[in-house]
């Protein structure tokens, strides 16, 4: 919400400057002036050149009655009026006559060049403000940067232009606008080079509320003093009004000398490069924008001096002004001041001797084809011209590459590596390859003992280790790094004073941990303040060197390319997960399906022979043995029935981690017996050939007697399920190496050894055409296996397809007082 109000707050500030000024330069097409030269001295006007009956010299005493005695309150006059307005000039002649001359007035601009310099220097002011504003919201230094130059610009777009009398509000509020934002452009500049590069004052500091409060009573009572002048023309009040613009100009001088001043002590100051590297952009401008200013228009206006140079010409100069201050605030990392001036001036010497080298010699090689052919022709200097622009083309390239070596040996060798490393880490497709790419061309560059690699893992919150060389601590204890660590301050890197040189800034904020794991240095793999994705971590360099400025510098910059791949392969990653969720999903939901048809096809069947044979017990003419077969049947679907409800039932509340067992002493043996008498019904239905072996001596353990009998149960209706050809079944109990063991064997169709990791998985069924007329849930083996993990037993299956398969459950033999109740 905070964030909503502070975009519409800057949003209706940038508006309402570019309402003024795009309304302000429309007046300056239409503002008129004398069609003769004139300047006022010592509170006397007078004409600088002739003009019918007024001669250079003449004493002007009064515009249309109102008596004037400055330039500055003929200008103020005459703006209210149109070009072809008459008015009446009252002047002394050096006769000491005093008369009347009707004027026309004219155009004050005529070649339109000053409104078309005015136009592109306040724009720029007021589009850079805002490109200031939108990279850095929450900056407090870029948001003073932002009003400062919007107000600057609408200080440039609203010089003095026409305003109508009376009902005019328009013209009144940009000529009060006019000194308005000279004064408070001339704060706000002094507060922004206060809070930059670091904050010196606090918002809430006494001197920063007495120079607001300050500059507001003075807003005032300019605004007052404006106002009454333009309604009234009143000579008291333009007075009034004419010393306060001067107030204003030496306000901005003030600040401007005392920003200067400030900056100057700031630079001293400050060891880190990143802070002195905003500082030096900032003087850019101050000497080629700020200085001509000064020099060439403010101090002339204020001390009554001749202009040196045009104004327009003073306003292209201005331009630098917000290009240098805005790179200083948000891209003063992409651009080294340093390196580009001097390679500027390097390159405009060796292009203007290129350009002298290339005329030279088409004007030679022309001289010679004409002599040569013995006639002059134009198509000789086109041809020369040709030839040679392509022969010097290659050698323009060469003298590019031996001023870069040469001059900037350094910087050369930084971009080639950097540029290496940027293709380099976009060819990499994994974070393996990224991390194995980053370890070998880091050690190239910055020999190191250890080096370490981190990315961020898939929840977010913690990182992981990519790729390592002699950094086993950190591969050990990395759970103890978090992402949130590295988010401090990501533009400087994590060391302590004994590893980095004294001019690097760095965070101290994890010293005793880098200490404990014999790190050096942590720079966050990171194109964003906002958000980290790994990591380079350091051990010492081989040299045993501190690192210095420029191993930061490379290194950053390494990161930020590495950053952008993590975060792609980060994408690509969850992208990966989401497809597979989205696959798993899918497939869940199909089994569920198959399980909603299958056990509806399970529990109908037993259903549909309980209500047929109950149907045929109502017949009066059937005999007491069909009776009795049928109540067999009857009872065995019905124990059937109870099996498949109760598998439901409990597969429920074990996925809801519901499910309680009850352990008491039990005979494994018994419950064996016990299980093939209930399942006997369905095994001579399906006319199996059953083979016992119990063992004679009791087999106790401590189990649920209910989850025993469930575990037998399903594993042998898994058996008489898969079992069509050979219908063979065998049980049988031992005790082995102190433990219970039952075995069941069956001839059935047996598992393929592919899918036997899979049979205890929920839903989980063979995907063959033979098995897919099989009916089932799919839940007996997950059941089976959530039990004897229960029991602290183990499951065993050996299974060959074609051959049948045997499962072997082991369970621990009981023990006195291990009864209990658990889930």
């Amino acid at each position: 919400m905070v964030g909503n109000i502070r975009y519409i707050v800057y949003f209706v500030i940038a508006l309402t400057a570019l309402a003024i000024g795009v309304s302000a330069v429309s007046r300056l097409f239409i503002k008129a002036d004398l069609p003769f030269d004139y300047g006022s001295s010592r509170h006397e006007s007078f004409a600088e050149s002739d003009f019918g009956e007024l001669k250079s010299g003449d004493l002007i005493n009064a515009v249309n009655d109102i008596p004037v005695e400055s330039a500055f309150e003929i200008e103020t006059l005459i703006d209210s009026k149109l070009p072809g307005d008459v008015i009446r000039v009252t002047f002394t002649d050096r006769s000491s006559v005093r008369r009347t001359l009707p004027v026309t007035l004219v155009k004050f601009y005529n070649d339109y060049l000053f409104i078309i310099v005015t136009t592109i220097a306040g724009y720029a002011f007021w589009i850079l403000g805002v490109f200031v504003v939108a990279s850095k919201p929450k900056d407090k230094a870029a948001i003073l940067l932002f009003l400062t130059l919007v107000s600057f610009a609408v200080a440039i777009l609203s010089t003095s232009g026409y305003y109508g009398r009376n009902a005019d509000w328009i013209g009144y509020v940009i000529r009060i606008s006019h000194p308005l934002s000279y004064l408070l452009g001339s704060i706000l500049f002094l507060m922004f080079i206060l809070n930059f590069p670091y904050e010196t004052l606090r918002s809430r500091n006494i001197l920063t509320y007495s120079l607001y409060s300050l500059t507001g009573v003075l807003c005032i009572y300019v605004s007052i003093a404006c106002y009454l002048t333009l309604r009234d023309l009143d000579t008291t009040w333009h007075d009034v009004y004419q010393n306060l613009w001067k107030l204003c100009e030496i306000i901005l001088f003030t600040c401007l000398i005392l920003g200067t001043i400030i900056l100057i002590f700031k630079y001293r100051r400050i060891t880190d490069r990143v802070g002195r590297s905003k500082i030096e952009w900032i003087f850019w401008g101050m000497t080629f924008g700020v200085a001509p200013f000064i020099i060439f228009w403010l101090v002339p206006n204020i001390f009554k001096f001749q202009y040196f140079i045009r104004e327009e010409l003073i306003l292209a100069f201005l331009l630098i002004v917000p290009v240098s201050f805005a790179v200083a605030v948000v891209k003063y990392h992409a651009l080294d001041i340093e390196v580009i001036i001097k390679r500027s001036i390097i390159y405009f010497t060796l292009i203007g001797l290129m350009i002298f080298i290339y005329s030279e010699l088409i004007f030679i090689s022309s001289n010679i084809l004409t002599k040569y052919l013995g006639y002059e022709s134009k198509i000789f200097y086109i041809v020369a011209a040709i030839l040679i622009a392509l022969l010097l083309n290659p050698l323009r390239m060469k003298i590019k590459s031996f001023v870069d070596r040469f001059f900037f040996r350094e910087k050369y060798a930084f971009d080639k590596a950097i540029q290496k490393i940027s293709l380099m880490t976009k060819e990499c497709h994994s974070y393996d390859e990224l991390g194995d790419m980053l370890l070998s061309e880091i050690n190239t560059l910055i020999p190191v003992k250890s080096i370490a690699i981190l990315a961020k893992t898939i929840s977010g919150d913690r990182l992981r280790v990519i790729a390592q060389n002699n950094f086993e601590t950190v591969q050990k204890n990395i759970g103890a790094f978090r992402v949130k660590n590295l988010l401090s301050r990501v533009d400087l890197p994590f060391s302590y004073e004994q590893k980095v040189e004294p001019d690097l800034p760095y965070n101290n904020k994890m010293e005793a941990i880098l200490k404990r794991w014999q790190i050096a240095m942590v720079i966050p793999l990171s194109f964003d303040s906002s958000e980290a994705v790994g990591a380079i971590i350091l051990g010492e360099k081989l040299s045993g060197m501190r690192y210095s400025n420029s191993d930061f510098q490379l290194l950053n910059t390494i990161a930020s390319s590495a950053a952008l791949v993590v975060k792609r392969l980060e994408l690509q990653e969850k992208l990966i997960l989401e497809e597979v969720e989205l696959e798993k999903a899918k497939e869940i939901s199909e089994l569920k399906s198959y399980f909603v048809a299958s056990v509806s096809h399970d529990l109908k069947t037993p259903l549909s022979a309980i209500k047929i044979f109950s149907e045929l017990l109502q017949n009066e003419n059937i005999t007491k043995e069909k009776s009795g077969e049928y109540l067999t049947i009857i009872e065995g679907e019905t124990d059937r029935l109870k099996r498949m409800i109760d598998n439901i039932l409990d597969f429920s509340k074990m996925e809801k981690r519901q499910k309680q067992f009850s352990f008491r002493k039990l005979d494994l043996n018994k419950a064996a017996s016990e299980v093939m008498q209930r399942m006997s019904y369905e095994l001579r239905m399906q006319k199996f050939t059953v083979d016992k072996s119990i063992a004679t001596e009791p087999l106790y353990i401590n189990a649920d007697p209910d989850a025993v009998n469930s575990v037998l149960e399903n594993i042998i209706s898994n058996s008489i399920k898969y079992s069509e050809k050979r219908k063979y079944l065998k049980i049988s109990t031992v005790r082995n190496n102190g433990n219970a063991e039952v075995t069941i064997e069956d001839g059935g169709k047996g598992i393929p050894g592919n899918n036997l990791e899979h049979i205890f998985d929920a839903f989980y069924r063979e995907r063959s055409v033979e098995s897919s007329s099989i009916k089932g849930a799919g839940l007996g083996l997950a059941i089976v296996k959530n039990i004897v993990d229960a029991h602290e037993g183990v499951i065993d299956v050996q299974s060959e397809e074609g051959n049948g398969s045997t499962f072997h459950v082991i369970f621990p033999i009981y023990e006195n007082g291990n009864e209990d109740t658990v889930n």
